[in-house]
């Protein structure tokens, strides 16, 4: 539907009796500088309510960052006056359980002391040879309760951790060797085993098995059984086809000064240059120069159809992280008690060894035409 914004979703549904008005909210969660963006969200809302009554039941779902089963809070008295304002009222058997739960132990430290007061009601019926079933079931269910906290605090912890290793760069600095600090403090995390194919390696094995693995990814295997022998001999075709038709009208624009600045300060030769920052290494590795300024205008037309979670051979996102994840998740299923597989795909494409005529195939269908293209299939890739 043409309404809502970014926060504010509207989906009419044509059910039976009554059509439905289905609208999704998420409310900002941000106190005080938030409160002006959370009444103008709520007045949005009372037009969409407005505008689809006499034909639709309204129904609101989502997050609204606020409670009416709490106290007497600004944001809660807000969303108070809202529900009378538009005749609304709660669907039946609708939670009043806390949804949210600190990492800073609020919810834990409040729960700690009621398990504390169980147990001592729970003690003092038992020294004074008192029935203390009651108080002992209490006490069972307040210690539950505290481990379901502590369960939920370390699962959210672990949860803010992984999401900063997936959007941290090598850029940030801070959160990097946060990430190295305590990867490093972790001792118990070698390989004890390592299965290539139907071998195992254990031991000191493990290191020369590697050693094997990789020179064998970084030779070019074509055996059919292996290979997509047909997509490369469809790809010959098609180039040859694409470099045979006129279809070089896309000309190659001159480099401008400001991409040429901009690679050459991409070029660290560790020596003193002149005023326009140029030094001798520079003109050596002109084609590097000439090669990188192709290179930067590529990335646009082919970075779409790059995974967002690709990490080698991705700007500012080291394969490192990768290791990160790889190590984090396993070390938490080792904690739980809980078998792991580690399926590496493609991993192959990490290596030289990628079929060029297939990639240049590939670029072409990307978007990449015209003279560009012709001169990448006389340029090294």
């Amino acid at each position: 539907m043409p309404d809502g914004n970014n926060r504010i979703q509207v989906i009419t549904i044509n059910s039976s009796p009554l059509k439905t008005c289905l609208v999704n909210v998420y409310m900002t969660s941000l106190q005080g500088a938030g409160d002006l963006d959370y009444k103008d969200t709520m007045d949005q809302i009372s037009e969409i309510i407005e505008k689809y009554k006499d034909s639709y039941q309204t129904i609101i779902c989502g997050d609204m960052n606020a409670s009416l089963h709490r106290d007497n809070r600004r944001r809660d008295q807000n969303l108070k006056e809202f529900m009378i304002n538009n005749n609304l009222s709660l669907g039946n058997r609708y939670p009043t359980a806390t949804t949210f739960f600190h990492h800073n132990g609020k919810k834990i430290s409040q729960s700690s002391r009621e398990s504390k007061n169980a147990h001592t009601l729970w003690k003092k019926k038992i020294n004074s040879q008192q029935n203390a079933e009651q108080e002992k079931n209490n006490f069972t269910s307040k210690k539950r309760k505290l481990r379901q906290l502590r369960r939920q605090a370390y699962a959210s912890k672990n949860e803010k951790f992984f999401n900063d290793v997936m959007q941290v760069s090598q850029k940030d600095s801070k959160t990097f060797h946060k990430l190295i600090k305590k990867q490093r403090s972790k001792l118990d995390i070698n390989t004890d085993i390592l299965y290539i194919g139907n071998q195992t390696f254990e031991g000191e094995n493990i290191l020369s098995a590697w050693q094997t693995h990789f020179e064998t990814l970084g030779t070019p295997n074509f055996d059919e059984n292996i290979f997509d022998l047909e997509r490369l001999k469809l790809s010959k075709l098609q180039n040859k086809i694409i470099s045979e038709l006129d279809l070089q009208n896309k000309e190659i624009t001159k480099a401008t000064p400001t991409e040429i600045e901009s690679v050459i300060r991409k070029l660290n030769t560790g020596k003193a240059s002149d005023e326009n920052r140029i030094v001798s290494e520079h003109y050596i590795h002109a084609i590097d120069i000439f090669e990188t300024v192709i290179n930067d205008r590529l990335e646009p037309e082919l970075f779409p159809s790059q995974k967002t979670l690709q990490r080698g051979f991705t700007e500012g996102a080291s394969s490192l992280f990768t290791a990160f994840i790889v190590s984090e998740t396993t070390m938490l299923y080792k904690f739980l008690k809980i078998v792991s597989e580690l399926l590496t795909l493609d991993a192959e494409k990490a290596f030289d060894t990628v079929n060029h005529e297939i990639m240049l195939n590939k670029m072409f269908h990307d978007g990449i035409g015209g003279d560009m293209w012709v001169l990448k299939t006389s340029t090294p890739i």
